[in-house]
């Protein structure tokens, strides 16, 4: 009886993000960021997520300190919601300066929280509507190379080539005028990123 109420709201859990879009934004944050046109683009996005009924997960990294959490998320349209945890991500960019950033620690929690949220089966397709994973970088995080280092591997990781239609990757940049793929990514287009991965400002 109780596999068969486990199948059923695995199957119900499914049905309904077949519905809904998944949204994940990375959050860079240096001296150089525009920390009020981000929070005024955070505070639409969360209402617009809320209002249209899109799963939106909000990460601002914490770098290497030992003694602090290594990240903060905010998750809107999940088991683990809470208003909370958006205004304190709110606050951290309000209040301080910057955010230290650990590029392989950060793809580490990255990929975890994905299994964590399942969002692509053991087939290889995705069980949501589509994917959006929006990059919100700096001007400082550009100009270091830091892009191709980080962006990359999870590119590779979701094998976003393979589910272009669906599965978008955006990179948000302020502070820099090129918005051609090649100036991020290099000439080696793995797997196609410069066709598949879009450059915006913001």
């Amino acid at each position: 009886m109780l596999l068969s109420l486990s199948i059923t709201t695995m199957a119900q859990s499914n049905m309904q993000k077949k519905e809904q879009p998944f949204r994940f934004l990375y959050l860079v944050h240096d001296p150089t960021s525009p920390v009020s046109t981000l929070i005024e683009s955070l505070r639409k996005i969360e209402r617009r997520a809320r209002q249209y009924n899109q799963v939106c997960l909000i990460y601002l990294s914490n770098g290497r300190k030992v003694d602090e959490v290594p990240f903060f998320l905010a998750q809107i349209n999940t088991e683990e919601d809470n208003r909370n945890e958006f205004d304190k991500i709110l606050g951290e960019l309000n209040n301080k300066l910057s955010h230290e950033i650990n590029i392989q620690a950060d793809i580490s929690h990255i990929l975890k929280i994905f299994d964590e949220h399942k969002i692509i089966d053991d087939n290889g397709d995705l069980l949501y509507k589509s994917v959006a994973m929006e990059f919100y970088l700096t001007s400082h995080f550009c100009e270091n190379g830091y892009v191709d280092d980080f962006i990359v591997p999870l590119y590779v990781a979701f094998d976003v080539h393979n589910l272009p239609d669906k599965f978008k990757f955006y990179v948000m940049v302020n502070g820099v005028d090129r918005e051609d793929p090649e100036y991020y990514f290099g000439n080696k287009n793995y797997n196609s990123i410069n066709e598949n991965v879009e450059i915006m400002k913001y």
